[in-house]
């Protein structure tokens, strides 16, 4: 059973602190904050305000300009002229040790339960089983995920439009407050 202050600092949590908040994490808006997240030698995709697209390695990066080596040319782009970057990021190693986890007990288990043919006695023993498998399963899970990287958009250029962010601010035993960020 849910007690209320716990309960209502998770919905507090899950609707003020939800993907959407998160999302934004990680997303620079000027050259001087993309340089905490790139450096030298790191392989990205820069879209243009005109729509063209040019994948190549960062040569140099300073607060107004962007150094891009490709195979074939050297582009210099101007913060003005750039609408988004992109790189390549590995894809969070959470989920998969969640599905890892549940596979692996829920494998262990169903085979636990087919050689005990409802032997109470084997209860105990498929609760270890359980436990086992479940963490090998999240260690592959966690394996699987290490391996998988994705596209993910690290700059996008500020369009002059203001960002508002809300988060619920917990202690141990309930909700305190709430926190606002607004950036422009």
């Amino acid at each position: 059973m849910c007690r209320v202050r716990p309960c209502l600092a998770l919905v507090l949590t899950l609707l003020l602190g939800g993907p959407w908040l998160a999302r934004a994490q990680g997303i620079a808006g000027s050259f001087e904050q993309l340089r905490l997240l790139v450096r030298p030698g790191d392989t990205v995709v820069v879209h243009d305000s005109g729509g063209g697209h040019t994948r190549g390695r960062i040569g140099a990066l300073s607060p107004a300009t962007l150094v891009l080596q490709g195979r074939s040319e050297t582009r210099e782009f101007h913060e003005v002229d750039v609408r988004t970057i992109s790189a390549r990021r590995s894809d969070p190693l959470g989920n998969g040790a969640l599905w890892g986890l549940g596979v692996g007990a829920v494998m262990g288990g169903l085979m636990v339960a087919t050689m005990c043919n409802g032997d109470p006695d084997c209860a105990g023993v498929g609760a270890i089983v359980a436990l086992v498998y479940g963490g090998l399963g999240a260690g592959v899970g966690v394996g699987v995920d290490a391996m998988i990287t994705r596209p993910h958009v690290i700059y996008e250029r500020s369009t002059g439009a203001a960002r508002v962010g809300v988060g619920a601010l917990l202690s141990r035993q309930r909700p305190v407050g709430a926190a606002l960020s607004v950036g422009f």
